[in-house]
């Protein structure tokens, strides 16, 4: 014989297991942990919006907001063409550069 039971919440659980052959019984207890699970942290917003077009003159603010269902501290990276600018917000400067 097999159950199943989806256990959703953070607790300590006694299980109890009987068993019969209509005369006589036994049975066993055992105590489960359900450990608490990491979620993911979630990005609420950002600026500037997906699809966004400035002149080449302009001073592009960039910047970032997270949430987390645990409660944990969150770390921040912002990367402008794979190279890593801020671990928050940050504003970018995108006028042209010269070469010496």
């Amino acid at each position: 014989m097999h159950g199943h039971q989806q256990i959703v919440r953070l607790d300590t659980y006694v299980i109890t297991f009987e068993v019969t052959d209509g005369y006589l019984s036994d049975s066993e207890a055992v105590t489960i942990t359900v450990n608490d699970v990491n979620h993911a942290p979630v990005i609420t917003g950002f600026v500037p919006a997906d699809g966004s077009v400035f002149n080449e003159v302009d001073i592009i603010t960039i910047d970032v907001t997270a949430s987390d269902a645990d409660g944990q501290a969150l770390s921040y990276i912002i990367k402008i063409n794979g190279v890593t600018q801020s671990s928050g917000p940050a504003s970018h400067d995108n006028k042209p550069r010269t070469k010496n």
